[in-house]
């Protein structure tokens, strides 16, 4: 048989000695289970995820086989930018460029080329007797590195440099199976908690539990410790930290708090301590009974330590320190009304030190060390001491970064207890000797604040929240002139800067939101911050919503287009977008049909007289019907390979659109009122084949590639607008 629909949310095959080709493109949201019999999937599938489910593929049975390509997703809940463990997510034959089209990879020889390298594996026998030795770690050398199934990775996961949003991991190949080989387990050294410690990650597309693995190990499970360590950067205020689970006994912290559990997801790594060498031979019955998932340990929400916007804007300053073979090492201070001298859950982080001999460099308070300091702003003076530790005697240089985030007004200065010299941090970095044998603070950062009196009243409200009608007046008292005026947006980035020698200034130009404006008396040592807001006088939002009159699936057939009718209130006015296609409308009414099968999505975005906007969304899937092209051939896994009418004015009412089809001569780019287009092709591993401008008032024909009898990932940018296409190029 051969299944030709688009989306399920569970298939299973139980037909013994049949196959069951999947034709088309299938994507399984729950469980693909082969009991017995064989499932092609001829590079059609995908096993989908998300934040709310996440497919697998289920124990396949002895006399059952899946054969043929599939897209394995894992989902990786948005958190801190930071640290975490991956492995392959079951599939076989990939390297670290199946990752990168996902996240960022970087190495000095990467593509993305960095100093920086965000992958490395943990190498047991590089070192003894210190588990956390540096010597363990090892970084990739080279993008096309292979992954190796069932060893895990450190990987620098993210997609923005403080915090990332959530992250779909692909990847596509003959997924992992049955016994596909060994992981072994050593223990380099004698027996003892420093040694042993293997970084693995569970092999199969499908989660695995951890006390399945040790039934399966039958009497060899005494050579391991029955405790998984998983890193999860988000814990500990994303400062990062071990979530463990001991069988039998339970996990710290809990699952719903960033923990892990018996059941460890498909592409998470973890860490084993082997008691003795030992070697593991999955299979498998290493499976869950159920596809009952948690998610990568990446669970937690971003929780901003020293930042609470709505109140307070970002005042963190970094204390940088240099020496010697290129060490860099940082602390912070910053200022928050709720934070206290003490250490602060939401706004203190503790010190996580390096490994010796690399330097350190932490605030002490209290007798507790941070990473993260922060304390109340200042009325007066407070003082601080900075402990800098290092394991190699030199030349080391300390210097304030973000200083003018911190305080425009405040004097900061840092007394060297060693020298008896004070420095002024805004005059720049400070050099100095230190000994390998210093281990108490020899710094105390002092900052001197007298609060400037000022009060901020909104004259004029703005009608929308972007007219930019709005005014505020700061009134100032004192005459400690002049006064700087550093206007910012929630975010702490400066809006604009006055310089004034009177005691009120007026803020024009203001859109709707949340300000803070810094007063800042240098000379004096003085500064205040205070927050204000401008709300929009029209608060009348329009709300978008249609009615799909037709079917969400249709057949490709120009005489039974995709009917919707607006429903939208508080609108001055609508758009109407068939993602996919690049076909819009405004009238009341949508109606059209695209000239190629695929999924779509039907959108529409409603206007109110201020230009506030919202966007209501629905997926529509055409698939084959009367209108469909005619298959001019198929490639060798039985695809086929089709066309589409060119286009025609009539097609898109004259608005400018492209199409990808093919004709006797090969595949081509065809556009209507296109002019300048950039055309990019790619492998399915996303290596560049092509990339180069191209005139679309005549035909452009996909020529001269060096490749043949594969897949191509074709993209055209055009009018700020961008299709793509998979093809089969011969």
């Amino acid at each position: 048989a051969t299944l030709t629909t688009s989306s399920l949310a569970n298939l299973t095959m139980n037909r013994a000695n049949r196959t069951l080709t999947i034709g088309n493109p299938l994507r399984i949201w729950g469980e693909l289970t082969a009991t017995t019999g064989t499932i092609a999937c001829g590079n059609n599938v995908t096993i989908k995820a998300d934040n709310i489910q996440k497919g697998r593929i289920a124990p396949i049975g002895t006399n059952a086989d899946i054969t043929g390509n599939i897209t394995f997703e894992v989902f990786a809940k948005g958190g801190s930018t930071g640290w975490t463990l991956l492995g392959i997510s079951g599939i076989q034959s990939q390297s670290f460029t199946a990752w990168s089209d996902n996240f960022p990879i970087t190495c000095p020889t990467c593509p993305l080329s960095s100093t920086f390298t965000s992958i490395y594996q943990y190498c047991e026998s590089c070192a003894t007797n210190n588990y956390s030795a540096a010597a363990h770690y090892v970084p990739m050398s080279n993008i096309n590195n292979a992954i190796t199934v069932g060893r895990g990775y450190w990987v620098y996961l993210g997609n923005s440099t403080y915090t990332t949003s959530n992250i779909i991991i692909d990847a596509t190949g003959q997924i992992v199976k049955k016994n596909f080989g060994n992981i072994p387990l050593t223990r380099t050294g004698p027996s003892g908690i420093q040694n042993g410690w293997n970084l693995i990650a569970n092999p199969y597309p499908s989660p695995v539990s951890f006390a399945r693995i040790l039934n399966a190990m039958g009497s060899q499970s005494v050579n391991i410790d029955k405790t998984i360590y998983a890193w999860n950067p988000d814990l500990n205020g994303g400062n990062g930290d071990y979530a463990i689970y001991t069988q039998g006994v339970g996990s710290v912290p809990p699952v719903s708090s960033g923990g892990i559990d018996d059941n460890i997801p498909a592409g998470q790594g973890f860490f084993v301590r082997a008691i003795n060498p030992v070697t593991l031979t999955p299979s498998e019955n290493w499976k869950t009974t159920t596809n009952s998932q948690n998610n990568l340990l990446r669970t937690m929400q971003v929780n901003n330590n020293t930042l609470a916007y709505n109140d307070y804007p970002p005042t963190m300053m970094i204390l940088e320190m240099k020496g010697p073979n290129n060490y860099d090492v940082y602390t912070a201070v910053a200022l928050h009304p709720n934070a206290t001298t003490n250490f602060d859950d939401l706004y203190d982080a503790v010190q996580v030190g390096s490994d010796f001999p690399a330097p350190q460099l932490m605030t002490v308070s209290n007798g507790m060390e941070y990473k993260i300091n922060t304390f109340p702003p200042v009325n007066g003076t407070y003082s601080i001491e900075v402990k800098a530790i290092t394991g190699v005697s030199g030349n080391y240089t300390i210097m304030p970064l973000n200083i003018n985030n911190f305080s425009n007004g405040a004097c900061l200065s840092l007394y060297d207890k060693f020298t008896g010299t004070t420095h002024n941090l805004s005059s720049g970095s400070y050099t100095f000797n230190l000994s390998d044998t210093t281990s108490v603070s020899r710094f105390i950062l002092t900052i001197t604040n007298n609060t400037v009196n000022a009060s901020v009243s909104v004259l004029q409200q703005p009608t929308c929240s972007n007219d930019a009608s709005g005014n505020a007046l700061i009134n100032i008292t004192g005459s400690s002139y002049p006064y700087f005026l550093y206007l910012k947006d929630p975010n702490g980035s400066v809006l604009t800067t006055n310089t004034i020698s009177t005691n009120t200034y007026t803020f024009t130009g203001l859109n709707g939101g949340s300000y803070f404006v810094e007063v800042a008396s240098p000379s004096t040592c003085a500064s205040n911050v205070i927050n204000f807001s401008v709300a929009p006088t029209n608060t009348i939002l329009p709300q978008s919503y249609f009615n799909l009159i037709s079917n969400d699936t249709l057949k490709l057939d120009f005489s039974q287009p995709i009917v919707a009718v607006n429903q939208s209130t508080n609108s001055a006015s609508i758009l109407w977008e068939l993602i996919g296609d690049g076909y819009s409308a405004s009238t009341n009414t949508f109606s059209f049909m695209p000239s190629t099968e695929g999924e779509y999505i039907l959108q529409l975005t409603a206007y109110n007289t201020c230009n506030d906007t919202s966007m209501f969304q629905v997926p529509v899937l055409i698939i084959p019907g009367p209108d469909s092209p005619s298959p001019f051939g198929y490639a060798p896994d039985g695809t086929p390979m089709q066309t589409s009418k060119l286009l025609t004015p009539a097609d898109t009412n004259n608005e400018p659109n492209v199409m990808i089809s093919k004709d006797e001569h090969g595949w081509l780019i065809d556009g209507n009122n296109v002019t300048d287009a950039y055309i990019q092709i790619t492998d399915l591993m996303g290596r560049i084949i092509k990339f180069e401008k191209a005139n679309l008032q005549d035909r452009y024909y996909i020529r001269h590639l060096n490749v043949n009898q594969q897949w191509i990932i074709v993209t055209v940018q055009f009018n700020n607008k961008t299709i793509a296409k998979k093809l089969f190029y011969e």
